[in-house]
């Protein structure tokens, strides 16, 4: 993948034209599985920008709360090399990367997170300068000796016009989320509402919910509300009869 300077720091710059931009470089693989069947591997650093750039990693184990948030804490757990990395123009670098001891039962999350450091500049009287350091995280996955990919929902909640559902990762390994759509039908059977989100990551044992709001002279109308959770090797479904109290403020 290649990170460049987003739209969002292109608007930036039409602000702040003393800007020092962030270099450009691509990583290989994007994500990295480790286990009993590969206990190391190789990530690929390429300068593809048109100016030197110096590289610092750092290995952060991957948790997931209640709520289905990331949290990120520096970790020994990973072996890497190298920790510094200095790249001329169309130069590229392999980092190196190892997991310690023996496959855990249940699978383990980090990411190695490769940012770039921002070199000092020579600033123009009377401009400030802002840098900007691009940061990628690899996820990598320490997978469990004996793998179960399971998940489940819930029952469905509506309360005050909104659907909710709780989705859990009963398995020991994550799943990746790629969808999640709500649809509510009416008492024939017709398609009267339709919402997708985006999902994400659900590590081992970790839990998200998903709330949807109706308008509500949709929600009355509603006989039935359903969930379907689309994962890269996973789909889950769990509905529910409605009412109209389900949609009082």
């Amino acid at each position: 993948m290649k990170f460049l300077r987003s739209a969002a720091i292109i608007s930036f710059i039409t602000m702040y034209p003393a800007m020092v931009i962030a270099g450009e470089f691509q990583v290989s693989p994007i994500m990295m599985n480790l286990g009993k069947t590969a206990k190391s591997g190789v990530i690929t650093v390429s300068n593809v920008g048109d100016e030197k750039i110096n590289l610092q990693v750092q290995a952060t184990e991957w948790m997931q709360d209640k709520e289905g948030k990331d949290h990120y804490s520096e970790s020994t757990d990973i072996v890497f090399f190298p920790k510094i990395i200095s790249l001329e123009k169309g130069d590229s670098q392999l980092i190196r990367v190892g997991m310690k001891g023996a496959p855990p039962q249940s699978e383990k999350t980090y990411r190695l997170y490769i940012e770039e450091i921002p070199q000092p500049k020579k600033a123009n009287k009377g401009k400030a300068q802002v840098a900007i350091a691009i940061r990628f995280g690899v996820p990598i996955f320490i997978k469990p000796t004996s793998e179960s990919l399971k998940g489940l929902i819930d029952p469905v909640t509506v309360e005050k016009g909104t659907a909710t559902a709780l989705v859990r990762n009963t398995g020991n390994v994550h799943f990746k989320i790629t969808s999640v759509t709500v649809t509510g039908k009416t008492a024939g059977g017709q398609e009267v509402f339709s919402k997708e989100i985006q999902g994400w990551y659900l590590l081992a044992g970790a839990e998200r919910s998903y709330s949807v709001p109706m308008p509500k002279e949709v929600c009355s109308k509603l006989e039935q509300i359903q969930f379907d959770i689309k994962a890269e090797a996973l789909t889950l479904s769990s509905s529910r009869p409605m009412h109209k109290e389900m949609c009082l403020p």
